[in-house]
């Protein structure tokens, strides 16, 4: 959705059934609009977990908004902490090679390279939190799309 000031505007979200079980299945949804050909449901890549599928979603997002050219978005999410992952702590991870104040590895970083590298590739990228299962109509239809990702989830 285009925005007057020049924005593009998507609501992303991801599911995950059995979060942190070995039977974990889990998907992502993009919303760009009603009925619209860019929407995206699928099945997450790699290991099936609720944060992989929010990031998984706004990469996805990116993905195709880079494609069409645009160099200026706004991404509405419910994850909080995929916004604090690249609006906060994301510098002082690289910086200090990918650990995390305890020494440890930040736990998505394949995922959160890619989002980097993505967001890399724009002008700006906004970041708004929307609170999940609110009434707001772009996260409720970014919920079903990823809902109907983790039926197409596989697990090995």
């Amino acid at each position: 959705m285009n925005k007057a000031d020049g924005y593009f505007e998507v609501y992303t979200d991801g599911a995950c059934v059995n979060n942190g079980k070995s039977n974990a299945r889990a998907g992502i949804g993009v919303w760009f609009g009603e009925n619209s050909c860019l929407n995206i449901s699928e099945p997450v890549q790699g290991r099936a977990t609720n944060i992989a599928a929010e990031i998984q979603a706004a990469c996805a997002a990116l993905r195709v908004l880079n494609k069409l050219g645009h160099k200026k978005v706004r991404i509405y999410t419910d994850s909080e902490f995929t916004i604090n992952c690249i609006t906060k702590w994301m510098n002082n991870w690289k910086r200090n090679g990918w650990t995390v104040s305890n020494g440890g590895m930040v736990k998505n970083k394949g995922d959160l390279v890619v989002l980097d590298n993505l967001c890399q590739k724009f002008e700006h990228v906004d970041w708004v939190h929307c609170p999940a299962h609110s009434g707001v109509r772009g996260n409720e239809e970014a919920d079903r799309l990823a809902k109907i990702g983790v039926q197409s989830y596989v697990v090995l």
